[in-house]
Formats: C-alpha cells, sequence, structure tokens
C-alpha cells in the first residue's frame, strides 16, 4: 500500500519496497483496520437497475412525448374528434469510461507474497483498497450533473468539485456551487475535496478551456489543504493558478482527456433546476422543455423558509403525481435532512423513534403510501429527491471489475521501452446512467439545514 506524506499530491504512486515497510516490520494482527467511510448507499440501491447489456456506439430509446388529441364527447350528427396520434422523440447516450489502476515493483511483490513477511499480501490490500476507493468515487459522480448537450461551453458543469468566487485571497480559494449546484447550502462548499487531490481546473466560458475538441484547460494540481467549510488551498504545479469563475474537477494534469471534464456521469444532478434551467438546454439528445407538445423536465420545488416542515415534502411528491407522469418510489437526501424531518414529525406524531443511521429508512405519511428513505453521505446539503426508480436504467456496456484481457489481471512492465521490473493492473467499468423520463421525478432545493445536524 502507498504511503502519503499530509498536504503532498496524491496520485501517480507506485508501490515500492521503502513505501511498504509498514507491512514488513516484525509482528502484526490479524486485520488491516478499516478507518474510512466506503458506504455509498444511493450507488447500492440504484445498481439493482443495471438491466441493459449493450454494445455498439450508443443506446437510443424511445422517450413518449406527446399524447393523441383525437378524443372527445361528441353530439350524435357532429364531427368526430380529428385524428391524432402518439409522439416519441429518440432519446441517446454513450457509455463514459472509469478506470483505476494498481501499480507495483517487483520486489515490492516478491517482499510480501509470504505470509510470514506481513500480514497481509501487498497484492491483496491494493486491489481491495482500490475496489473501495472506486466505488467512493463514482458514489459521488452519482449525484454530479451532466454535460450540456447543446455543446455551449458555458453550460457545461459535468464532474465539477466546485467553483471560485473572485480571486485568491491569503493564498485560498473561496468554493461555492458543489457539483455544479447553484442553489446548494453554503453550509459547507468544501465537503467533496481532499487534500492531496490531483485537480485541474479552468474558466468553462472561454472556448480555449474546458470543452470538447479543446487542447488544454488552465491549470492544474493538487489539494494542499482544506482550511475551512468554504476554503481550501491549492498548489497549482502547470498552467495558470486558479482565478475567481474557474471550475475544479479531477484530473491528473490539464491536457484534454486527462481530467473529468465532459467525461463523467449523467448523475442526480440532472433534475436540478442548476442545469436544466440553462439556455438551450438538451439532455440525452432531447431539448429540455415544459408544456409545448412535450415536458421533459423534472418539477422542481423550491423551500424559501428558515425552518423545515412535512407539509412540504407533501406537496413535493403530490406535484410529482400530479403534475408529471410519475409515482416516485423513494426519497433521497443527506442524512441532515432525514434528521431534520425526524425532528420536526416527532413534535406533532406519534411513533417508535428508531435510531437513525446510514441506509434505508421507511416513511409513512398519512393517507398516502410508504416511501423508502435513502440517506447518501454525497448527496448535497439541502435538497430531497423524489425518484421514480422505474424511470432510472443503467446502460452497461461493461460492468466493475479488472482487466483480464491476455488471462491475466497483472500486467508486466518488463516489455517495451522504458521496461521496469513491475507490475500494473486495471480495474474499469464502460456504463451510463440513463432517464427515459424526466417528468417522473421531483426535486426540493433550499431547505435550510440545522448545523447542529451537519458532520463536524
Amino acid at each position: 500500500m502507498a504511503v502519503y506524506t499530509a498536504g503532498v499530491k496524491k496520485g501517480a504512486a507506485t508501490s515500492t519496497y521503502q513505501t511498504l515497510d509498514g507491512l514488513l516490520k516484525d509482528f502484526y494482527g490479524p486485520r488491516i483496520a478499516e478507518t474510512l467511510n466506503n458506504e455509498n448507499f444511493m450507488l447500492k440501491r440504484l445498481e439493482k437497475r443495471k438491466d441493459m447489456k449493450w454494445s455498439g456506439r450508443k443506446v437510443m430509446f424511445p422517450v413518449h412525448t406527446k399524447r393523441n388529441t383525437g378524443v372527445g364527447f361528441r353530439d350524435e350528427t357532429g364531427s368526430i374528434p380529428d385524428p391524432g396520434g402518439q409522439f416519441y422523440k429518440q432519446a441517446e447516450i454513450t457509455d463514459v469510461l472509469f478506470y483505476g489502476t494498481i501499480q507495483l515493483t517487483g520486489l515490492a511483490l516478491d517482499a510480501v507474497l509470504s505470509d510470514r513477511g506481513g500480514f497481509r499480501r501487498a497484492l491483496d490490500s491494493e486491489m481491495q483498497g482500490l475496489v473501495n476507493d472506486s466505488k467512493n468515487h463514482f458514489g459521488r459522480a452519482v449525484w454530479g450533473m451532466p454535460v450540456n448537450g447543446t455543446g455551449d461551453n458555458a453550460d457545461r458543469l459535468n464532474c465539477v468539485l466546485g467553483t471560485q468566487t473572485g480571486a485568491v485571497v491569503g493564498g485560498k480559494s473561496t468554493i461555492l456551487a458543489p457539483l455544479g449546484y447553484a442553489n446548494a447550502d453554503a453550509a459547507s462548499t468544501t465537503r467533496y475535496f481532499r487534500v492531496g487531490q490531483a485537480l485541474a481546473w479552468g474558466d468553462p466560458s472561454e472556448a480555449a478551456q474546458f470543452g470538447h475538441n479543446t487542447p488544454v484547460g488552465t491549470g492544474s494540481g493538487y489539494v494542499a489543504s482544506v482550511d475551512s467549510a468554504t476554503e481550501i488551498s491549492v498548489v497549482a504545479e502547470t498552467g495558470i493558478a486558479p482565478a475567481g469563475g474557474d471550475q475544479f474537477v479531477i484530473g491528473s494534469n490539464h491536457t484534454n482527456g486527462s481530467f473529468e471534464y465532459d467525461n463523467g456521469l449523467n448523475g442526480l444532478g440532472t433534475l436540478d433546476s442548476s442545469f436544466q434551467g440553462l439556455t438551450s438546454q438538451t439532455f440525452q439528445g432531447i431539448p429540455v422543455t415544459s408544456g409545448g407538445d412535450y415536458t421533459w423536465q423534472t418539477y422542481s420545488k423550491a423551500h424559501g423558509d428558515t425552518t423545515f416542515d412535512t407539509t412540504f415534502l407533501h406537496s413535493l411528491l403530490h406535484n410529482v403525481q400530479e403534475l408529471g407522469s410519475g409515482s416516485p418510489t423513494m426519497l433521497a437526501s443527506h442524512y441532515s435532512l432525514l434528521l431534520e424531518y425526524v425532528n420536526v414529525a416527532d413534535a406533532a406524531t406519534r411513533y417508535s423513534n428508531d435510531v437513525i443511521k446510514g441506509g434505508y429508512q421507511t416513511i409513512t405519511f398519512a393517507s398516502d403510501k410508504v416511501y423508502d428513505w435513502v440517506v447518501d453521505k454525497f448527496c448535497p446539503y439541502g435538497y430531497v429527491f423524489a425518484l421514480d426508480e422505474t424511470n432510472m436504467f443503467w446502460a452497461v456496456r461493461r460492468d466493475f471489475g479488472w482487466d483480464d484481457r491476455g488471462g491475466a489481471v497483472l500486467k508486466s512492465l518488463a516489455a517495451g521501452s522504458g521496461a521496469q521490473d513491475g507490475v500494473k493492473a486495471f480495474y474499469k467499468s464502460y456504463l451510463q446512467l440513463a432517464f427515459n423520463n424526466l417528468n417522473s421525478h421531483g426535486i426540493a432545493r433550499g431547505i435550510k439545514v440545522d448545523s447542529a445536524d451537519l458532520p463536524r
């Protein structure tokens, strides 16, 4: 396992004999104590719907956009309604490519192949650790915003960890709009940044920066420290230092194709007004619009009050059912919003007060159906998502797994120019999250959360 010094960029790390020294000393206990939270409940929930295997260039599927208007009551001798018909548009998606890599030197690998050399083989430790890290990364991306299909650079929000406001002051960048959510609660806008995280940044409103077919972004480096709920310190290694309006994404450098911008999931941020409200917006090849011939838009409701109330959730769900075309099967939020709900309901309702913890909770509204409430650590603060799971699916070309082409997971680095005594392995997936109806989901935003309910 690679060992890093605090404040030093992570990534681009090959495990060597020296870095594995911690596994080789004297005598060790029976296991590695896992101190990281690797639970991603929304990802687990959505993974149940990996129901489309595909190949070829892209997935295309019909979306019902207009009803037959040729219906109505008439007099016995009157003219029957003019003929109408059902109308459809072709939605289309392409998969995104996700990779994780481990690399070990030959000496490091051989030194711990025997259980006598350490309490756990280096390979097992590195491979399982990468799987956990990959799931964690993917779990965050599930909540992100997609790429704007119009090709307007100013509107792309994909995989954005946050946006810098103003100039760097005292070596610190002030961050807003986590994951692209312009309406997100400002209680903690740096929560998706990690010390040592490799970053690329640029101003998407400039054609020479982030975007398709452009050679470079603005700069790249890493997170030196997360200083507060709204400030981070960044070390620039190449290009230009961050400036006001720059968006930060995960990436090894700012050359095109080496960062996540334009290369990520169609996350649940698709449903937010920060994305759907953009001018001339399209998603999955269909213009985002409400009314007219069809509705390809999510019902979005701004809270706007200082205190949370249960009526607001009733209103959200009922509006999706009445104005939309779906029947939500679950609610999703950060832990803090479920606590807000319980605090309000506790004062007015008699019920069995169970322990609130990560995972699934069941909420029953009076005179209404039972909803699963999924709480997830990556969900933006102040948001509740009402999701109709029947109108979402994973289009999977290749599910998560190790690349074993050639019959082996470990690929030798001893061949070709620059040969090394070592091995490398790739963990990857090719898939995309798809929506076959935006009008069947709802989203509540701007809900104030008690700071006492937020992580400290």
